[in-house]
């Protein structure tokens, strides 16, 4: 993982902490003055780490607790808006609490181990008027009413939709068969070596289509690492982002990029 890799070259911030300093695309780079993220990782034992994730001015934009060096292995994490106010609260258990700026609860719902919404999913206005009061059972939707801001019920609607890449193929499928697949460059280091495999990496969407926080989950050869990690970078705006209650959100994927000689 990238992370393990600047434990051991960077600079130490203290006893029990180390900087990792991040260009765009998540890799680590040595100099501060080109890192567009930093990372302060406090070791707290061998399996447990405290995880501080800042924009390279400064910015506090999100906070873990991991067993491994990784985002996508985090026990709970705190993501907040660029006042310092925490925008969302993911706990380990699968709950998932989203706060407007003013502190008023936006959203609450919870995820089984495979992702799915299960249970209960309450959103609200700013103002406090409930907007939605869902029941799902492993992604499925079991019940569900939705409320106009004086609180009259209204159709229902879908709390989430999957953002969308191409005309046809939703999500991180039409990701890989509208784009990577499209433009991927077979590095000559590696095709002349025969080296084959799958690269992952993890990406957000914003809510304005782009692609931001490209980072490298699963390497197979540094050539092939980076093809899959400019790939995805170079990608061009999403047709139309993930969407919440009707409103453009961000969202993370993890797009798998193959590699195969044949």
């Amino acid at each position: 993982m990238v992370l393990l890799a600047g434990l051991c070259v960077s600079l130490g911030v203290s006893a029990q902490t180390t900087r990792v300093y991040l260009n765009r695309q998540g890799l680590e780079i040595s100099s501060p003055k080109r890192a567009a993220f930093y990372r302060d990782i406090e070791r707290l034992s061998d399996s447990l780490y405290i995880v501080k994730h800042y924009s390279g001015g400064g910015v506090l934009l999100w906070k873990s607790d991991m067993k491994q060096l990784s985002p996508e292995l985090a026990l709970n994490r705190i993501t907040y808006y660029p006042d310092g106010k925490i925008s969302k609260h993911e706990d380990i258990s699968g709950w998932t609490i989203e706060l407007y700026p003013s502190g008023q609860v936006k959203a609450k719902y919870a995820r089984s181990k495979e992702g799915a919404l299960d249970g209960e999913v309450v959103c609200f206005y700013e103002n406090g008027q409930a907007l939605r009061r869902d029941m799902y059972q492993q992604g499925t939707l079991v019940s569900g009413t939705c409320y106009d801001e004086s609180g009259a019920e209204v159709p229902h609607y879908p709390f989430f939709e999957l953002a969308s890449f191409g005309k046809r193929l939703p999500g991180v499928d039409g990701f890989m068969q509208e784009w990577v697949y499209r433009n991927l460059r077979y590095p000559k280091f590696a095709l002349n070596r025969m080296i084959q495999g799958v690269v992952l990496v993890g990406f957000t969407l914003k809510a304005n289509g782009l692609v931001d926080d490209v980072r490298l989950l699963q390497g197979v050869e540094r050539n092939l690492d980076a093809e899959a990690m400019r790939l995805v970078s170079s990608s061009p705006a999403w047709r139309s982002p993930a969407m919440m209650n009707k409103k453009p959100v961000d969202s993370y994927f993890i797009a798998p990029v193959a590699f195969v000689i044949e």
